[in-house]
Protein backbone atom coordinates (compact mmCIF):
# COMPACT_ATOMS: atom_id res chain seq x y z
CA UNK A 1 0.00 0.00 0.00
CA UNK A 2 1.17 3.49 -0.69
CA UNK A 3 2.18 5.83 2.08
CA UNK A 4 -0.84 7.53 3.59
CA UNK A 5 -3.24 4.86 2.31
CA UNK A 6 -6.40 4.52 4.34
CA UNK A 7 -7.69 1.09 5.30
CA UNK A 8 -11.23 0.17 4.37
CA UNK A 9 -11.57 -1.36 7.86
CA UNK A 10 -11.81 0.55 11.12
CA UNK A 11 -12.32 -0.31 14.78
CA UNK A 12 -14.34 1.54 17.38
CA UNK A 13 -14.91 0.73 21.06
CA UNK A 14 -17.69 -1.82 21.51
CA UNK A 15 -20.89 -0.46 22.90
CA UNK A 16 -23.50 -3.21 23.22
CA UNK A 17 -26.51 -0.89 23.42
CA UNK A 18 -25.71 1.70 20.73
CA UNK A 19 -25.58 1.49 16.98
CA UNK A 20 -27.27 -1.10 14.83
CA UNK A 21 -30.00 -3.05 16.64
CA UNK A 22 -28.82 -6.23 14.84
CA UNK A 23 -25.16 -5.85 15.85
CA UNK A 24 -25.24 -8.12 18.91
CA UNK A 25 -27.30 -10.76 17.11
CA UNK A 26 -24.73 -10.77 14.27
CA UNK A 27 -21.86 -11.27 16.72
CA UNK A 28 -23.57 -14.09 18.61
CA UNK A 29 -24.68 -15.83 15.39
CA UNK A 30 -21.09 -15.74 14.10
CA UNK A 31 -19.78 -17.23 17.32
CA UNK A 32 -22.33 -20.07 17.16
CA UNK A 33 -21.17 -20.84 13.59
CA UNK A 34 -17.67 -21.63 14.93
CA UNK A 35 -17.94 -24.05 17.86
CA UNK A 36 -14.30 -25.15 17.38
CA UNK A 37 -13.20 -21.73 18.64
CA UNK A 38 -14.22 -22.91 22.11
CA UNK A 39 -12.14 -25.23 24.26
CA UNK A 40 -14.99 -27.60 25.16
CA UNK A 41 -18.09 -28.79 23.30
CA UNK A 42 -20.96 -26.37 23.91
CA UNK A 43 -24.55 -26.04 22.77
CA UNK A 44 -25.44 -22.99 20.64
CA UNK A 45 -27.20 -21.48 23.65
CA UNK A 46 -24.10 -21.95 25.84
CA UNK A 47 -21.91 -20.36 23.16
CA UNK A 48 -24.20 -17.33 23.08
CA UNK A 49 -24.14 -16.91 26.87
CA UNK A 50 -20.37 -17.31 27.13
CA UNK A 51 -19.77 -14.96 24.19
CA UNK A 52 -22.10 -12.28 25.60
CA UNK A 53 -20.40 -12.54 29.00
CA UNK A 54 -16.95 -12.27 27.43
CA UNK A 55 -17.93 -9.20 25.38
CA UNK A 56 -19.47 -7.37 28.32
CA UNK A 57 -16.98 -8.29 31.05
CA UNK A 58 -15.83 -4.93 32.50
CA UNK A 59 -12.25 -6.27 32.79
CA UNK A 60 -12.03 -6.68 29.01
CA UNK A 61 -11.45 -4.05 26.33
CA UNK A 62 -13.51 -4.70 23.20
CA UNK A 63 -13.69 -3.08 19.76
CA UNK A 64 -16.08 -3.53 16.86
CA UNK A 65 -14.53 -3.84 13.39
CA UNK A 66 -16.45 -2.24 10.54
CA UNK A 67 -16.17 -1.98 6.79
CA UNK A 68 -18.40 0.89 5.82
CA UNK A 69 -21.79 0.10 7.38
CA UNK A 70 -21.07 -3.61 7.87
CA UNK A 71 -19.88 -5.18 11.12
CA UNK A 72 -17.08 -7.55 10.06
CA UNK A 73 -15.39 -8.54 13.31
CA UNK A 74 -14.31 -7.94 16.86
CA UNK A 75 -11.02 -7.22 18.65
CA UNK A 76 -10.69 -7.94 22.34
CA UNK A 77 -8.12 -7.78 25.13
CA UNK A 78 -8.53 -9.92 28.23
CA UNK A 79 -6.29 -10.89 31.15
CA UNK A 80 -4.99 -7.35 31.18
CA UNK A 81 -2.18 -6.74 33.63
CA UNK A 82 -1.59 -2.97 33.43
CA UNK A 83 1.81 -1.97 32.05
CA UNK A 84 2.73 -5.63 31.56
CA UNK A 85 0.65 -7.99 29.44
CA UNK A 86 -2.74 -8.64 27.86
CA UNK A 87 -4.24 -11.51 25.91
CA UNK A 88 -5.29 -10.68 22.34
CA UNK A 89 -8.44 -12.17 20.78
CA UNK A 90 -10.04 -11.40 17.45
CA UNK A 91 -12.65 -12.74 15.09
CA UNK A 92 -13.58 -11.65 11.59
CA UNK A 93 -16.80 -12.50 9.83
CA UNK A 94 -16.01 -13.50 6.26
CA UNK A 95 -12.92 -11.30 5.92
CA UNK A 96 -9.53 -12.90 5.40
CA UNK A 97 -6.66 -12.39 7.81
CA UNK A 98 -4.60 -11.06 4.91
CA UNK A 99 -7.10 -8.23 4.37
CA UNK A 100 -7.09 -7.52 8.12
CA UNK A 101 -3.30 -7.45 8.44
CA UNK A 102 -2.93 -3.64 8.45
CA UNK A 103 -5.77 -3.26 10.96
CA UNK A 104 -4.20 -5.88 13.24
CA UNK A 105 -0.74 -4.30 12.96
CA UNK A 106 -2.20 -0.92 13.91
CA UNK A 107 -4.20 -2.48 16.74
CA UNK A 108 -1.14 -4.24 18.19
CA UNK A 109 0.80 -0.95 18.06
CA UNK A 110 -2.10 0.85 19.77
CA UNK A 111 -2.18 -1.79 22.53
CA UNK A 112 1.46 -1.13 23.38
CA UNK A 113 1.08 2.63 23.14
CA UNK A 114 -2.23 3.03 25.02
CA UNK A 115 -1.78 0.37 27.67
CA UNK A 116 2.00 0.60 28.20
CA UNK A 117 2.36 -3.14 27.68
CA UNK A 118 5.67 -4.97 27.80
CA UNK A 119 4.19 -7.82 25.80
CA UNK A 120 0.97 -8.88 24.11
CA UNK A 121 0.08 -12.56 24.31
CA UNK A 122 -1.86 -14.69 21.87
CA UNK A 123 -3.10 -18.25 22.25
CA UNK A 124 -4.27 -20.55 19.48
CA UNK A 125 -5.22 -24.20 19.30
CA UNK A 126 -2.46 -26.28 17.69
CA UNK A 127 -4.78 -27.51 14.96
CA UNK A 128 -5.00 -23.99 13.54
CA UNK A 129 -1.47 -23.91 12.11
CA UNK A 130 -2.33 -21.28 9.51
CA UNK A 131 -3.33 -18.82 12.22
CA UNK A 132 -0.11 -19.43 14.15
CA UNK A 133 1.89 -18.98 10.96
CA UNK A 134 0.08 -15.69 10.18
CA UNK A 135 0.68 -14.36 13.69
CA UNK A 136 4.37 -15.21 13.45
CA UNK A 137 5.04 -14.09 9.86
CA UNK A 138 2.79 -11.04 9.54
CA UNK A 139 2.48 -9.71 13.10
CA UNK A 140 5.85 -10.71 14.55
CA UNK A 141 4.64 -12.92 17.41
CA UNK A 142 7.18 -15.43 18.76
CA UNK A 143 7.04 -18.33 21.15
CA UNK A 144 8.01 -17.33 24.66
CA UNK A 145 11.70 -18.09 25.18
CA UNK A 146 12.41 -18.62 21.48
CA UNK A 147 15.30 -16.15 21.35
CA UNK A 148 16.75 -17.37 24.65
CA UNK A 149 16.88 -21.02 23.60
CA UNK A 150 18.60 -20.29 20.26
CA UNK A 151 22.08 -20.58 21.81
CA UNK A 152 21.26 -23.48 24.13
CA UNK A 153 23.25 -26.68 23.71
CA UNK A 154 20.17 -28.77 22.86
CA UNK A 155 19.28 -26.39 19.99
CA UNK A 156 22.85 -26.64 18.73
CA UNK A 157 22.70 -30.44 18.96
CA UNK A 158 19.39 -30.61 17.09
CA UNK A 159 20.83 -28.38 14.35
CA UNK A 160 23.72 -30.78 13.70
CA UNK A 161 23.54 -32.96 10.60
CA UNK A 162 22.00 -36.33 11.38
CA UNK A 163 20.28 -35.23 14.60
CA UNK A 164 16.80 -36.60 13.90
CA UNK A 165 17.00 -36.14 10.14
CA UNK A 166 13.60 -35.49 8.62
CA UNK A 167 12.02 -34.45 11.92
CA UNK A 168 10.03 -31.26 12.45
CA UNK A 169 12.74 -29.73 14.66
CA UNK A 170 15.49 -29.76 12.01
CA UNK A 171 14.30 -26.64 10.16
CA UNK A 172 14.52 -24.34 13.19
CA UNK A 173 15.47 -26.13 16.42
CA UNK A 174 15.06 -23.06 18.63
CA UNK A 175 11.53 -22.46 17.35
CA UNK A 176 10.63 -26.12 17.82
CA UNK A 177 11.96 -26.21 21.39
CA UNK A 178 10.22 -22.94 22.33
CA UNK A 179 6.95 -24.21 20.85
CA UNK A 180 7.06 -27.24 23.16
CA UNK A 181 7.47 -24.97 26.19
CA UNK A 182 4.74 -22.61 25.03
CA UNK A 183 2.02 -25.20 25.35
CA UNK A 184 -0.19 -24.61 28.36
CA UNK A 185 0.40 -27.20 31.02
CA UNK A 186 -2.20 -27.95 33.66
CA UNK A 187 -1.86 -29.83 36.90
CA UNK A 188 -4.18 -30.64 39.70
CA UNK A 189 -4.09 -32.07 43.18
CA UNK A 190 -6.36 -35.00 43.93
CA UNK A 191 -5.83 -34.83 47.70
Amino acid sequence: ASQGAVSEYFAIPYSPFTGSPTKNRTILDEMVKHPLWFTVPLSPEEIEVISAQFLTDPRHRVWEVWRGGDLVGMLLLSRITPNQDALLHFTFFGASLFRMRALLQNFVAMCFREYGLERLSFEAPEHIGGLVSFMRRKLGFRYEGEAAVAGHQIAKFLAEPGAGKGRAHTADPAQWIAKQGSRREHSYWTG
